[in-house]
């Protein structure tokens, strides 16, 4: 398991990665899973991971970013989740490749087709009965 890198480390790719997302329209940021996230209208796009790794979600050119020396497919517990991939290290220092790719990742969640959710249940309101009221006779 990768050990968690220094805060000083992990404040300075968030601080980065947040200057390079901030004019994207439609992002935003928050923590999720122990790391902080970006998201393009509601989906997730970016990550900046507890270990000192970041990683980006390349629906369509993630073969292209993994044939980068250092870039690595993103592996969690047993699970290796497809299109995300660990951008190398590298690009951590260099804005410009870490821009192009974080770009490139947005553009490619955001043309993905919508996500098709089941519609939510709703229980049946309940009425009040009415009963009749007895009569005496």
């Amino acid at each position: 398991m990768a050990t968690r890198a220094s805060s000083s480390l992990l404040a300075l790719l968030k601080d980065t990665v947040a200057t390079i997302a901030e004019p994207m329209p439609g992002v935003t940021m928050k923590r999720m899973f122990g790391s902080d996230v970006w998201l393009v209208n509601g989906s997730l796009f970016a990550l900046s991971m507890g270990y000192g790794r970041i990683v980006v979600r390349l629906p369509v050119s993630s073969g292209e970013l993994l044939a980068i020396d250092g870039a690595g497919p993103w592996v969690y517990g047993k699970r290796s989740p497809a299109h995300w991939v660990m951008v190398p290290e590298d690009f951590h220092d260099d804005v410009d490749r870490l821009s192009d790719w974080m770009r490139r990742a947005c553009s490619e969640v955001v043309a993905r087709p919508p996500k098709k959710t089941a519609p939510k249940k709703t229980a049946p309101k309940k009425t009040a009965s009415k009963t009749p009221t007895r009569t005496r006779s």
